[in-house]
């Protein structure tokens, strides 16, 4: 779960720089949650969300 957090972190930052677009971006962190759907004992499958704005 924790790689999966970081590796959208790291995307998303790198996403910010590649925009060129002025202003400080949230530091809201990227958070995994169960894909109940999928996989109900979080082992494999999860969804990671990370809101920010700038």
């Amino acid at each position: 779960m924790r790689q999966a957090e970081d590796e959208v972190n790291r995307i998303s930052s790198r996403l910010v720089d590649a925009m060129r677009v002025p202003g400080t971006p949230s530091h809201i962190p990227a958070a995994a949650g169960p894909c109940d759907a999928i996989d109900p004992d979080f082992t494999t499958y999860h969804i990671v969300d990370h809101p920010w704005a700038l």
